[in-house]
């Protein structure tokens, strides 16, 4: 029969041991950050979907699937329809995808696609051009595809962002 005392100690030692297992898993599956990316040339895709937690990240260098993504961008940006600027509503589902371009200087270009919407954030004022396109939907898809091969992206969260309502 287990008396208190080794009973505390029991509990005691299950919870240190799930605090370690959590900080190391939190450790192990957080997003590359800016801290953690070498410096140079690449392209940072965040998926938009949780709040209060880290998004999914995943930095892509110059290479075969950076050259996709910046092709997609750029059939995105030279097609589609203007769209009132403003901002998105923000809703508590998914919210897109945010492309951060960095070049090799520091610079970063960012851009924001949903469905067949995408936003070009401007660096020098805080306006953004709203653009609506079927390349944009096609750049999406690429992006997901990404995300899932790189492991960012499980079927379960793809499941959700399918349901999520995209314009």
């Amino acid at each position: 029969m287990m008396n208190i005392q080794s009973f505390g100690k029991s509990i005691a030692g299950a919870l240190l041991m799930a605090a370690a297992l959590h900080i190391g898993a939190a450790a192990a599956a957080q997003p590359q950050g800016e801290a953690l990316d070498p410096p140079g040339e690449k392209i940072r895709i965040t998926y938009l979907v949780f709040s209060g937690r880290p998004n999914p990240t995943v930095t892509v260098a110059p290479g075969r699937v950076y050259e996709v993504v910046t092709k997609e961008l750029a059939g995105a940006r030279g097609t589609g329809t203007a769209l009132k600027n403003g901002d998105e509503p923000s809703v508590l589902s998914y919210n897109g995808i945010l492309l951060e371009q960095i070049s090799a200087d520091g610079r970063i270009s960012r851009h924001v696609v949903k469905g067949s919407r995408l936003r070009i954030e401007s660096e020098s004022d805080s306006r953004a051009v709203i653009t609506s396109s079927n390349a944009a939907r096609g750049l999406e898809a690429a992006l997901l595809s990404i995300g899932q091969s790189y492991g960012a992206l499980d079927p379960g969260l793809l499941a959700f962002i399918a349901k999520s309502a995209r314009p």
